[in-house]
């Protein structure tokens, strides 16, 4: 009966690194399309973060959004894009990845719509918060459902299309 152990050892095996090469492709499949880099100036307390999207034909009809987590329950930044003006956002639940498009919006009371891929661009935005805490950011592309009851825009079916990139922010301090 050795040889038959053998053998099942061996079809065993051959099934294990299949499935890791499964896996291998799988994760080449992950569309890295966004970038998200640190565009803050030096020894600033005012942060800035750069989102750059390159040119996909896979993602173009899609809906793109940046979605932050904040490491404290209740945190709270001000944060604004480039030349517009700021908002306070918050983060009710630690660990939570929230859409910055939904934040925005519901801090401003306006309806939440969401921008396609092609019409995202380039941007910059930039915040502070008044306790230090760790915030990591992530470019997410989905498809747009519409809340029947309220109206509002959901994205849905999200798959991560960048990097997640953490900030340790510092308290902020006028300057």
């Amino acid at each position: 009966g050795h040889t038959k152990s053998m053998k099942k050892f061996f079809v065993g095996f051959m099934c294990v690194l299949f499935s890791f090469m499964l896996m291998a492709c799988e994760s080449e499949t992950q569309l890295r399309v966004a970038h998200i880099s640190d565009n803050t100036a030096p020894l600033s307390t005012t942060y800035s973060v750069k989102v750059v999207l390159d040119e996909d034909d896979r993602v173009k009809d899609k809906y793109v959004d940046l979605q932050i987590r904040a490491d404290k329950d209740g945190q709270e930044i001000i944060f604004w894009e480039e030349n517009h003006e700021s908002v306070a956002l918050n983060f009710e639940r630690k660990d939570y990845w929230y859409d910055l498009t939904q934040l925005i919006d519901g801090a401003k009371q306006s309806k939440t719509t969401y921008k396609r891929y092609d019409d995202f661009g380039n941007r910059i935005f930039n915040f502070y918060s008044n306790n230090e805490c760790n915030l990591v950011f992530r470019v997410v592309s989905g498809k747009i459902q519409t809340n029947k009851d309220t109206d509002e825009q959901i994205l849905v079916l999200n798959e991560d299309i960048s990097e997640e990139f953490e900030f340790h922010i510092k308290k902020y301090n006028e300057k």
